[in-house]
């Protein structure tokens, strides 16, 4: 474990983020920037612009495989590996997910590194505690040889050095601790527990859509929105962001109001709330034959 290996991989992590799914980018690598300032002490970045997340589908499977697919298609509760005769892979009424596209595979390996970060800075704080610990424990020999000393010897700054090391890296894990735990409903090849969850959330907000469905002057409006919701482990709502506006405004403003109108979601269940503290979700909302669906 390196700091140079730590800071070369914010520096891949940083020029990867302006593609084109920013707004997911922009959370992981402000995450893994967080902890490289822990590490590498005096390394420094420009911030990441504020990014555009994609689509995922999630659905519910009613079987279930120990083996994991190799090239998953969609979010679900459980891992299924093959099975089914639905002419197109899988019987639903949504639209499938197209596979895993290389910016979704990046977005994987920085969530990775940073984990790793943070594995390495906890790593680091232990060994600084261990060599402070078995420093304290040695004698001090100012009073053991007679010498003439002028202020503090190497032994000292290192100390020093040591101990200002461990009050900085403390106290950045402790504001990094304080932050909302959130998970961001990226593409993914892999079973995700959240599904149950979030499956149910999308009964909800399309069923209050659908019943309170805009209306224009004289026929009904069509379109598609994409926006971004934030909910709390208590189900209430924290924001909603627009990130791929309709051109018609009145969609824009249905979105919020039907998200407005459909908090607060069911709390979350005891197992997740103490994995995370806030959801995001991004979807694309469809006003389709007066009907609201989200995909």
């Amino acid at each position: 474990m390196t700091i140079q290996t730590a800071s070369l991989a914010l520096n891949e992590a940083a020029d990867w983020s302006v593609g084109q799914r920013r707004f997911l980018y922009w959370a992981v690598s402000l995450s893994i920037l967080s902890h490289l300032t822990a590490l590498a002490w005096n390394f420094s970045t420009e911030p990441a612009a504020a990014p555009l997340p994609s689509e995922i589908e999630v659905i519910m499977v009613n079987a279930q495989t120990d083996s994991a697919p190799a090239l998953a298609r969609l979010f679900a509760q459980s891992n299924l590996d093959g099975g089914g005769d639905a002419p197109k892979g899988y019987s639903a009424s949504q639209l499938a997910h197209g596979g895993t596209s290389p910016d979704d595979l990046m977005l994987e390996a920085l969530v990775k590194k940073r984990l790793q970060l943070e594995t390495q800075q906890q790593e680091l704080l232990t060994l600084l505690k261990a060599q402070q610990t078995a420093q304290e424990g040695r004698p001090n020999e100012h009073f053991l040889k007679d010498t003439d000393l002028n202020g503090t010897d190497e032994d000292d700054q290192e100390a020093i050095m040591r101990n200002s090391r461990i009050a900085v890296l403390t106290q950045q894990i402790e504001q990094y601790s304080e932050r909302p735990r959130k998970h961001f409903d990226a593409p993914s090849t892999h079973q995700t527990r959240y599904a149950p969850y979030i499956d149910q959330w999308r009964r909800r907000v399309e069923q209050i859509g659908t019943q309170h469905y805009p209306k224009g002057v004289g026929d009904k409006v069509y379109g598609s929105v994409q926006a971004t919701i934030t909910i709390r482990a208590d189900g209430s709502v924290v924001d909603i962001q627009i990130n791929r506006p309709s051109d018609k405004a009145l969609l824009n403003q249905a979105v919020r109001r039907i998200a407005q109108l459909a908090a607060p979601f069911a709390a979350f269940p005891q197992e997740m709330a103490g994995q995370l503290d806030e959801l995001v979700l991004t979807r694309t909302w469809h006003f389709v034959n007066g009907a609201v669906t989200t995909k």
